[in-house]
């Protein structure tokens, strides 16, 4: 079964959710700290499902990650690579802040153990650490009104020869965007601070498990599918995402996809957060009668260099 025709046959809302106006795909646009400095330069983005995040962070532009076997990279690439960030995690919202818990991530520590204080205007998602040591300037990406998936990954399997290859992650598709995640096969248990980049940096013997984790960002749509544009997989750019295809329900409540990955037949299986044949992303936020007049009376200056930022 394709995937849209699944959504069609068994749209799926959850009781529990973050707001809509936290749904979509969102590009960083600044992060400022409390020592005055900021970034505009690293790529981050942040896809949000119903109850789950997909979190994508990498260097300032492809040059500097390689998709050569890791051992053959330039100090430089091996560095950057270390450093990059891909993840999912469950979301909890209190009404003021969002907090994260559980999932499957790239680096082996939380690099980002504080909830955010959320605020939203227009396409400008102002995220806020309670202990003032940051705030991250979000835009929510243009995407004309589409589907909202999330299918939060339990694992992938190679049926021939029964080996789980993945555990842990999550598809999201937001519009005219969508994100994967695929987790190790099996958690690698240490937590120290930046224990990845010391790991592969001093040659360990691991390194391929360790790197055996993706996260993609991918544009597209349903029926063309989705083309990768940022990925912590180099050799996974400007490939298509993943099959729309090979779905099915089951009786466990899951959802199953068989597909055909690296000439291998597979089953990835997944829990069914939201399914949503459409829905509207718009750039736009309420603001009461009054804020609106104002708006409106001084919209000649208000308005002289206004643009969408992205």
């Amino acid at each position: 079964m394709h995937l849209n025709e699944w959504l069609q046959r068994f749209p799926t809302v959850p009781q529990r959710s973050v707001p809509d106006w936290m749904l979509g795909c969102f590009r960083r646009h600044c992060i400022s700290f409390a020592n005055g400095e900021s970034d505009t330069r690293t790529r981050v983005f942040w896809i949000q499902s119903r109850n789950f995040t997909v979190d994508l962070r990498l260097p300032e532009t492809d040059a500097l990650l390689s998709a050569a076997p890791f051992s053959d990279q330039k100090p430089s690439q091996q560095n950057a690579r270390a450093n990059s960030e891909g993840w999912f995690a469950h979301t909890h919202w209190d009404g003021q802040q969002l907090s994260w818990s559980g999932g499957s991530d790239f680096q082996l520590h939380t690099r980002w153990p504080e909830p955010a204080l959320l605020q939203r205007v227009g396409n400008c998602l102002i995220e806020t650490a309670p202990s003032g040591i940051y705030m991250e300037d979000w835009r929510l990406q243009p995407s004309d009104a589409g589907p909202l998936v999330g299918l939060e990954l339990i694992e992938e399997r190679n049926l021939e020869t029964d080996q789980v290859l993945h555990r842990g992650g999550g598809v999201i598709i937001c519009g005219e965007y969508a994100a994967l995640v695929r987790g190790r096969a099996e958690s690698i248990d240490d937590a120290r601070p930046n224990a990845l980049r010391q790991r592969l940096l001093s040659g360990i013997r691991d390194s391929d498990a360790l790197l055996a984790f993706e996260t993609s960002l991918a544009h597209g749509n349903l029926t063309d599918g989705f083309t990768i544009t940022h990925t912590l997989q180099p050799e996974r750019q400007g490939q298509p995402l993943m099959p729309l295809d090979g779905f099915e329900p089951h009786a466990s409540g899951e959802l199953w996809q068989r597909l055909e990955i690296e000439g291998r037949n597979s089953l990835r299986r997944y829990r069914v957060d939201s399914a949503e044949a459409r829905f509207v992303f718009s750039l736009a936020t309420p603001a009461d009668d009054n804020a609106r007049a104002w708006f409106q009376q001084e919209s000649d200056t208000l308005t002289r260099y206004t643009r969408t930022l992205r």
